[in-house]
Order: structure tokens, then sequence, then C-alpha cells
């Protein structure tokens, strides 16, 4: 016997869903002031910037922050990128919400590891060496921690790895005593600089990457 369905007149038994448009954009070293497309929930990653490799000793990495937060149109969430100076001292990476929520990323100027605070995740960075052993640089923590630099026929060490989770990955740390076709400065966001030839090699950039993950109905 057929059988009529009750209660669904008027609606669609495969219903269509509204689609959420993808929305990634990055913040590079310096101050920034960055307001929502539309209501919503919003990943911030954050990186503070890796450490300076020298004649003594190579880079460690920034720090690493992630933070899930509820945000609407007309809200300002206020973001600063530090970027690896010679001889400045180190720039935090800071986020600070509406609400005066702050998270930071730290960054480091030398051999020592950035820290890490505020966040729904907070990942230090690797600390870099201090002896010159010719050792590759430690790999940052967390799924998508970028590679510790190869060290150099026991002469120059390699820099250290940031930390970062997939599907974003931290810098690599730079190469001790790099050729012409590599590289002894730590990649950007947060790897630390390898021990040079001669002089400094500094360490990777902060960097900050805001992604949509849900509109708010």
């Amino acid at each position: 016997m057929r059988q009529k369905l009750r209660g669904l007149v008027g609606q669609r038994m495969n219903g269509a869903k509204d689609l959420i448009t993808p929305y990634v954009t990055n913040f590079p070293p310096g101050s920034h002031s960055w307001t929502p497309p539309e209501a919503g929930w919003y990943k911030f990653c954050a990186w503070g910037h890796g450490g300076i490799g020298n004649a003594t000793g190579s880079g460690g990495s920034g720090g690493y922050c992630e933070i899930t937060r509820s945000l609407a149109p007309g809200q300002t969430v206020t973001i600063v990128v530090g970027q690896c100076p010679f001889g400045s001292g180190a720039t935090n990476t800071t986020i600070t919400f509406p609400d005066g929520k702050v998270v930071t990323a730290g960054s480091t100027d030398g051999a020592t590891a950035g820290t890490a605070s505020g966040g729904d995740v907070n990942l230090a960075g690797t600390a870099g060496s201090t002896s010159i052993t010719g050792a590759s640089g430690g790999s940052g923590s967390g799924s998508g921690g970028g590679a510790g630099g190869a060290g150099a026929a026991g002469t120059h060490n390699g820099g250290a790895g940031a930390p970062g989770v997939l599907p974003f990955r931290g810098g690599r740390g730079g190469k001790g005593n790099a050729s012409s076709s590599e590289s002894a400065q730590g990649a950007t966001p947060g790897g630390g600089g390898g021990m040079p030839a001669s002089g400094g090699e500094p360490g990777g950039d902060g960097l900050v990457i805001v992604q949509r993950v849900r509109i708010t109905p």
C-alpha cells in the first residue's frame, strides 16, 4: 500500500546550502588595522620573526599562535607584525581584538626561542645554537613545523625551523655557511638565520594569516 508523506508539503528533500566564499588574507611586517568583511568566525595564525645568525651561533625561530574568534563588520582588529632587524632588538607579532584580548607570537633577535601566549594554540620557537659544531638546526614544532637549516662541514650551524600547524607551515632555518645557490637567511615566517661565513644573517620575518572558517547565521 502506498503511503503519503505528511508534514513535508512545500519543503525540498535536498535543500540547497549556503556556500562560504573563501576568504584568506595575510599581513607582512608593519602595523595594520583590519575589519572583517562580514560577520563570521575567523582564524588568525601568527608568527614572530626569527633570530640573526652570526659567527658564534645560529638564530632561533619565532613563536606561533593560533586563535579563532567571532567578529562582526565594524569591529577593528589591530595587528602588529615583527620584522627581523640587525641589532635593534626583537619586535613581537601581536593581535589585539576589540574586547582587549591580546595574542602574542614572540620574536627573537638571537639564538633564544620566541615565546607564544594568548592563543587557542601556542607553540614556542626552537632555540638556535650557541656553539660552532656544524650541526643542523632543530625543526619547528607542530604539524606544520619548518625544517632546520643544514649545517656545514663541522664549521657552521644551521638556523632553527619555525613552528606551525597545517595547512600553514613555519619557515625553514637558514643553512650554515651557505653557497651562492642556497641561503643562510631564515625563511619567512619565523625561521632562524644560519651561521654565515662572515657577518650576520637575519631570520625570517613575522607573518599573520587571517582565514574565515564560518559565516555567522
